[in-house]
């Protein structure tokens, strides 16, 4: 913006220059002095270095006033860009949380919008919101927009609107099939990311060929005399949230907490209280390992935290898996979202599963997924990545 400003300035001044020399002599001496008079130089006002020639003092200030005004314009669009508040407020995570409630069941990601590290830009009707973080100059977009699909155009083009005035670059990470089209539809090009493993709790099972090592791994872990707890986050104790929030952190280790559209980054939260823990505990009454699901819709769960313990069995994380799939009736699921097929376990190879397709050309139903499985009942839902078509932009979709 600045460099923009002050180039115009100089064309704009050399032109007059050349127009209205006055004694300047030469293009390199009217060159040389419209430069000294961009930035205010006064050399370029006297006649020193100019061999007693001049340019015309109106000239002079004009270009100077040039200079100031794409000065002040740069700042103001900084000042702009960093004024606007960068976490959720209480009442716009309560307004969220309400759109998810509404219609939040078929968005696996959707809860996570609720991290309050973000900002969010609602439709000019208020039923639908796109949730995002600001990287640099970049506006990044959490996944699908929130909200009634019928309001997702306003969200995503009152978001794009807010990114530009801000005089940031508009991006996405983790997109639907649905959600990349609409923002396709405003401007932005697709990528494929990934794949998003999907077990159906319905049908789930550990038999089967393909099943062989998941189950073998859970086996051995059953008979190093390990059990699994899986409850709801609100019926910890206080002194196990804090047991639990503690070994989260030193298992992790040294190593950077990362997440953004996949992660909540708040373990133990009270407001969070549907979440879902599943717990490995050794035969010494030790935890182990441990797996936190944030609620999908109201039927389903979504991979949150995923930690074990470098002494634990090998296979703990398939066993807790295991564990939360044996305990989903009672808990009411139906399905249950491993984000990546790379960070879950029990995410089967499906024994059919139709090519990714590019979020514009998708011709399936809203909410339908590229893949099934046979025995597993796991199915995979690309993600991918899109950019806009301004040179910098991205986004990221999943299908």
């Amino acid at each position: 913006m600045l460099v923009g400003g002050l180039a115009t300035s100089y064309v704009i001044t050399l032109l007059l220059a050349l127009a209205f020399p006055r004694t300047l002599v030469g293009l390199q001496e009217k060159a040389l002095w419209s430069l000294l008079a961009t930035f205010g130089d006064l050399a370029g006002y006297d006649d020193s270095g100019f061999n007693g020639h001049l340019g015309h003092a109106w000239i002079f200030t004009l270009a100077g006033l040039m200079s100031a005004a794409a000065l002040l314009w740069a700042f103001a669009v900084l000042w702009r860009a960093q004024r606007h508040s960068s976490h959720l407020s209480a009442d716009e995570d309560l307004e969220l949380r309400a759109l998810l409630l509404r219609d939040g069941e078929d968005d696996s990601l959707g809860y996570f919008a609720t991290r309050r590290d973000r900002a969010v830009v609602f439709s000019p009707d208020r039923r639908a919101a796109v949730v995002y973080r600001t990287q640099g100059s970049v506006s990044v977009a959490s996944g699908d927009p929130i909200g009634d699909r019928e309001s997702w155009p306003g969200a995503v083009a009152a978001w794009i609107a807010d990114a530009r005035t801000r005089g940031r670059y508009p991006a996405v990470l983790s997109a639907s099939a649905a959600g990349s089209t609409e923002y396709v539809a405003h401007g932005l090009r697709a990528l494929a990311l990934g794949d998003e493993a999907i077990l159906d709790a319905d049908s789930f099972s550990l038999s089967g060929r393909d099943m062989k090592p998941i189950r073998q791994a859970v086996t051995r872990v059953r008979r190093a005399g390990y059990t699994a707890q899986v409850r709801r986050c609100a019926d910890l104790a206080p002194q196990e949230v804090d047991e639990v929030v503690r070994l989260a952190d030193a298992w992790r280790g040294n190593d950077t907490e990362r997440g953004f559209s996949m992660a909540l980054g708040r373990l133990g939260d009270p407001a969070d209280g549907r979440c879902l823990i599943v717990t490995a505990v050794a035969p010494d009454g030790s935890i182990r390992g441990l797996l936190t699901f944030v609620p999908w819709g109201r039927r389903g769960a979504s991979l949150d935290v995923m930690r074990r313990s470098p002494d634990a069995e090998n296979g703990v994380t398939e066993f807790m898996v295991a564990a939360l799939m044996d305990a989903a009736e009672g808990l009411g699921l139906r399905r249950v979202s491993l984000n990546s097929p790379s960070s879950g376990a029990c995410s089967a190879r499906p024994t059919r599963s139709a090519p990714a397709r590019s979020p514009a050309s998708s011709t399936g139903p809203s909410g339908s997924r590229p893949g099934t499985t046979s025995s597993t009942a796991s199915t995979r839902r690309t993600r991918s990545t899109t950019r806009t078509g301004r040179p910098g932009c991205s986004a990221t979709t999943r299908g």
